[in-house]
Order: structure tokens, then C-alpha cells, then sequence
């Protein structure tokens, strides 16, 4: 019984017109954060510095993405506005570990250098 949730039918509107459902999303966040050992809110504050002071590098990426992953992954992706019809979650996961510690550190290289970004596309 646990596994069952609520039905409203709103959001369930808003997913199959493909707007999202931010709500839901909230909610499922708000219990993982509550549930992980690993999220606390110096972490959450310090990314949010990062991003705001344009700092946000592919390390940070792997985070989120390692931390969207636990929540639900793809489902999660799915309540996100205008992410349902965007396939390629794993690719993304894919492509962001066959870049280097030094092009994670500092992604403005991977701009400068074509042969770096082919590297990757392979």
C-alpha cells in the first residue's frame, strides 16, 4: 500500500500535455532530501553560489545528475516542464564521464578546443 500516491487529476493533465508537473516533482524531492544521508544544506547552498557566480562546472554537473539519479532518475526528468519528449538521460550521464578531471574543472577548454569535443562526441 505504501507504493501507491494520491491521484490528481491536474497534474496528471499537465504531464500527458507534456507541461510537467512541478508539484510532484517538489514533493519527491522534499522526501529525498529528507531521506539522504548526503544531501544537507551547506551543499545545496554551496552549489547554489557556484551556479549563481557562473562557477557551475561538469564536477557539479555529476552531482546533480548522480543525486537527480537516486531521487527517481528518468521519472524524475519525466515531472520537469518540456523534459518528457527528451530522451538521452544516460547519454548525458555517458558523455559527462568521458570528460577528463582537468576539462571537468574547467569547462571554457572543451570551448577552445575542437579536438577535445570530438574526442568526447566519439
Amino acid at each position: 500500500m505504501d507504493s501507491l500516491e494520491p491521484f490528481y487529476p491536474e497534474r496528471m493533465a499537465s504531464r500527458i500535455l507534456g507541461q510537467g508537473d512541478v508539484l510532484s516533482l517538489y514533493e519527491k524531492a522534499e522526501q529525498a532530501i529528507k531521506a539522504s544521508v548526503h544531501l544537507n544544506a551547506e551543499d545545496a547552498e554551496a552549489t547554489m553560489k557556484r551556479l549563481m557566480a557562473n562557477k557551475f562546472d561538469f564536477n557539479d554537473f555529476l552531482t546533480q545528475f548522480k543525486t537527480m539519479n537516486n531521487m527517481g532518475g528518468a521519472q524524475i526528468m519525466k515531472l520537469m516542464p518540456g523534459m518528457s519528449k527528451c530522451p538521452g538521460v544516460d547519454l548525458r550521464l555517458a558523455t559527462t564521464s568521458c570528460v577528463n578531471l582537468q576539462e571537468r574543472a574547467s569547462p571554457d577548454i572543451l570551448a577552445k578546443s575542437a579536438a577535445r569535443r570530438r574526442r568526447i562526441a566519439q
